[in-house]
């Protein structure tokens, strides 16, 4: 479950069958305050990347949450992993979550071995195509014969001689020359022959620089008649990856990025739309591309196979100082710590380009910087802040304001907030963090009785709202001035409001969006991302009417399509659907009416507007993980059941190879629906921890495959054997089992039951099958039942 605090009937659905649930602290949240009842089972939260806790923009959100997670499952097990803390850090950290601080499990210990080098041009000996460059690793393993060592020669510059049609000349020019992007993209060049490289650039535009310059190195050895390396040809008769398509139909087949990814060079940064970005991770993945170009969106939370790490440059933009900053530690050892991936690698090398003074600086920081920093708590800060006078009691209550509501919402089944709220501020890590010392001359309870007073205040304001508006209001993740404005707006248009929630039609439904965004115009928690130079509205009604982005942009008279595809994608995609949620959930509220009586299309609103999809079927199959908008429309144009989640992810789920093609259309990613197909439905078998022994004597169902299928079945009388194995080119099924006689594919057993056995019979384990007496090996019904027990038995 991603995104913020847009939640529906598809995530309660999810949420209510699902054995583990991963999800972003918002949702976690969210779920906590609207269904904390789905909660209640959990025996175990693990929270990774736990030092985003000292994080400016989502720090306090985490640890408020952790918090109150602690005080209402006091018996469950808690566990934060992180790669880039300090030990002085986890310490608090393991008092903090269980009240002792030697409960830290650490090791350095990696799977692969990674090796750090820094690359430099020599300044001492040769010019122009006679420069040399040596490679310097670190002195970090005694034991391997590159610790300490320098290689010379890694690259050299070449010229590449070819034939200018223009001037009817032959030129040479020379590559790489000494600039950062050149020796970016010669480094990429040579290391992809080893395996898949990651260069990182800190700006957008270096890294679209770099990744320009590989091509056109490409080009300079095509050009020049040398064979281009194997690892950028593509297989004869092999589809194109996915993302190519994807980039062509969000940027244009002329947008650098889709021309690139037509290269087999990959590029990944933040301004991509994200379905394109996890394109490009499913991709690269798969081993589509062995070169990718980013950002600091992959340093971090994005596992990809990678042999090589380059850094380009670490040094990027800081609008709070206006100045270049080098990155974080914590963020350049995540970045390095790509170099050599688990399962996919047994080594790593990350490559730091050198090349002026404070790349050199740089360079040597992070050598001398491997140990990690503290993680100082936002309720800390805050608290220092306060004492310090460095902000207001107004500007801390505005911060807490947003989680306080969510307390109240969490209390609404009875219990004291006063209460909770001492225990939260008293029990939070910067409590902790206080009472150990952090912050010179604060006196640690005074500090912590007036923060406490800044949350009761905020307490003591919304106990003054109506009851059932304080609960709306603290689902929504929202401050209570944004809920208050969107209240307004409600209630200045309360007989409108009111027929379009009753409504749920298509354009109702389009209708109502368009009203929950305009009221939630200019709200901070919207980003500021809602500003469009085009028509909105139709921009709106065409993206929700399914139809694909260019449509999209050329309809909605958009003078730049990257500028219509940034509102689409951040606008529409992110902010929007939790404007959108909180908009219905107080417009419910302000009218009257039970959410849970809302017709579907309204409860699925903020997921048809970040979708862009026309109804809540095909909402929920998008939610649900079919990965392509045209094939989720497909998905809920075959469904014709009532208008229930539940009902549909098991209709969804029942799909074989033939009926999800039918319904999806024959260009449709199959793999991507079938791998979401598995996750619908839950497993008695595996919920009710059913041994092998009960599974095997509950023998199994086996579904006939067409005409020849059901001859097969018909060819068998009771007790004949039958020959049990997996099916791995299934693709609506990836725990497929097929029963054969004879050498005949009879069909396939049923799902439960296959997706028991198929990992055990993966690790070895073997099946004897026979035919089931009781049926008499009839395969007239289209279904038979077999015996099952272990081989030799």
């Amino acid at each position: 479950m991603d995104g913020t605090y847009d939640g529906g009937p598809s995530e309660e659905g999810v949420a209510s069958r699902a054995n583990i649930m991963v999800m972003t602290p918002e949702k976690l949240d969210l779920m906590l305050r609207a269904h904390a009842g789905l909660l209640e089972g959990v025996g175990l939260f693990i929270f990774d990347e736990g030092h985003t806790i000292g994080d400016g923009s989502r720090g306090l959100k985490a640890e408020i949450l952790l918090t109150r997670l602690k005080r209402r499952f006091s018996r469950a097990r808690f566990v934060l992993l992180s790669a880039v803390i300090s030990d002085e850090a986890m310490r608090e950290f393991s008092e903090w979550v269980s009240g002792s601080g030697d409960n830290v499990i650490e090791t350095a210990w990696r799977l692969t071995r990674q090796r750090r080098a820094r690359f430099e041009w020599s300044r001492a000996a040769g010019k122009g195509d006679d420069r040399k460059c040596m490679l310097v690793f670190d002195n970090t393993d005694d034991a391997d014969r590159l610790s300490r060592s320098r290689v010379d020669a890694v690259i050299r510059r070449r010229r590449y001689p070819h034939h200018n049609p223009k001037t009817g000349r032959i030129v040479r020019p020379p590559f790489p020359s000494a600039e950062k992007g050149e020796t970016a993209a010669e480094l990429a060049l040579k290391y992809s022959g080893l395996g898949p490289v990651l260069v990182y650039a800190a700006k957008k535009s270096h890294a679209l620089s770099v990744a320009k310059k590989l091509a056109y190195r490409l080009d300079l050895a095509a050009k020049a008649g040398e064979d281009v390396p194997p690892q950028f040809n593509r297989p004869a008769g092999a589809a194109p990856p996915r993302s190519q398509g994807m980039a062509a139909e969000w940027l244009g087949p002329c947008h650098d990025v889709t021309r690139l990814l037509g290269r087999g060079i990959a590029v990944h940064h933040g301004d991509m739309p994200d379905s394109l970005r996890r394109a490009v991770e499913e991709d690269l993945r798969g081993g589509r591309y062995p070169v990718v170009v980013a950002t600091n969106t992959l340093s971090q939370g994005v596992d990809i196979p990678v042999r090589t790490v380059i850094v380009h440059s670490c040094r990027r933009y800081d609008p709070d100082t206006e100045a270049q900053r080098r990155l974080p530690d914590h963020e350049y050892w995540n970045l390095a710590g790509r170099a050599g991936r688990a399962g996919h690698e047994t080594e790593g090398t990350v490559i730091h380009i050198v090349k002026t003074a404070a790349d050199r600086e740089d360079y040597d920081y992070y050598s001398e910087h491997r140990a990690y920093g503290a993680v100082r708590s936002r309720v800390c800060k805050m608290l220092l802040d306060l004492a310090w006078g460095r902000i207001s009691d107004g500007a801390a209550e505005a911060a807490v304001d947003p989680e306080v509501l969510g307390m109240l919402a969490e209390e609404g089944t009875g219990g004291s907030c006063e209460d909770m709220i001492g225990d939260v501020v008293s029990g939070s890590l910067g409590a902790l963090q206080v009472r150990n010392g952090a912050g010179a001359g604060v006196d640690a309870d005074a500090g912590l009785e007036r923060l406490r007073g800044r949350f009761l205040a905020v307490a003591g304001r919304a106990a003054q709202l109506d009851g059932n508006a304080a609960r709306a209001y603290g689902r929504t993740g929202m401050s209570t001035q944004s809920c208050e404005t969107i209240s307004s707006y409600v209630d200045e248009n309360r007989d409108a409001v009111a027929l379009l929630l009753a409504a749920g039609g298509h354009g109702d439904a389009v209708a109502l969006a368009l009203m929950a965004l305009d009221a939630a115009d200019g709200l901070p928690e919207m980003g500021g991302g809602d500003q469009y130079g085009g028509d909105r509205e139709e921009l709106v009604r065409l993206w929700m009417g399914g139809n694909g982005v260019s449509e999209v942009c050329g309809g909605a008279g958009a003078a730049d399509r990257g500028e219509a595809m940034l509102f689409i994608e951040r606008y529409l995609g992110r902010s929007a659907p939790w404007g959108v949620s909180a908009f219905v959930r107080i417009a419910a509220c302000r009218t009257g009416v039970d959410e849970s009586a809302l017709p579907a299309a309204v409860r699925c609103l903020p997921d048809m507007v970040r979708y862009g999809v026309p109804n809540a079927e095909a909402a929920w199959a998008m939610r649900l993980g079919v990965p392509t908008r045209s094939a989720a429309m497909g998905v809920a144009e075959g469904y014709r059941g009532e208008p229930s989640f539940g009902r549909f992810a098991e209709w969804l789920a029942g799909l074989d190879d033939a009926e999800l093609a039918r319904i999806c259309g024959p260009d449709a990613p199959l793999a991507g629906a079938a791998a979401a197909l598995s996750r619908m439905r839950p497993n008695p078998l595996i919920r009710e921890g059913r041994g092998l022994d009960d599974v095997l004597a509950m023998g199994a169902s086996v579904a006939c495959e067409g005409p020849a299928g059901r001859r097969a079945a018909a060819a068998c009388s009771a007790g004949d054997p039958l020959e049990i194995r997996r099916d791995y080119d299934a693709v609506a099924d990836r725990n497929a089992v097929a029963v054969y006689s004879g050498g005949a594919l009879i069909g396939r057993m049923g799902r439960d039951t296959a997706q028991y056995l198929a990992p055990l019979i993966d690790c070895g384990l073997r099946l004897d099958a026979s035919v089931d007496g009781s049926d008499g090996g009839s395969g007239g019904s289209g279904r038979i039942r077999i015996l099952l027990r272990r081989a030799g038995r």
